[in-house]
């Protein structure tokens, strides 16, 4: 057994709880409380650049032991660190293109000033794996 029954339990009451009661707090900024646009073509291209030449050197993915966002134990995720200088083309300056590129969609969206809070990497799902509805922390 890989995690204890007590430890499952609760790490998916927190789960539920944070659907539940985060989205409650949270500001629409439309009708749905999302948007789907097509990414601007700047962006669409540093990705696709970044993926190009990274794509064969992602690593597994790590998750926290209880972590239950994804059946991690059964079939990992694989990951490319965007702030990874190590990786052709990534480290801070490319989290800062993307960013910049991706800032003005954001802003138009919520009528909001944006600051660059987070940027994460590029996770690759394969055959088998499950990612459960959640609702990223804030």
């Amino acid at each position: 057994e890989l995690y204890g029954e007590d430890e499952c339990r609760e790490n998916e009451k927190e789960r539920i709880d944070d659907n539940v009661f985060q989205p409650q707090s949270m500001m629409n900024f439309t009708s749905g409380g999302f948007r789907k646009v097509k990414a601007p073509p700047a962006l669409r291209q540093l990705l696709s650049d970044f993926w190009e030449k990274n794509k064969d050197k992602a690593v597994d993915e790590y998750w926290p032991p209880i972590s239950i966002a994804t059946n991690h134990w059964e079939v990992p995720t694989k990951f490319l660190n965007i702030m990874n200088n190590q990786y052709e083309g990534g480290g801070e300056d490319f989290a800062g293109a993307l960013w910049e590129v991706a800032q003005n969609e954001v802003e138009e969206w919520t009528g909001w000033k944006m600051r660059a809070s987070s940027i994460y990497g590029v996770r690759i799902y394969t055959e088998g794996s499950v990612l459960t509805p959640h609702v990223d922390r804030v």
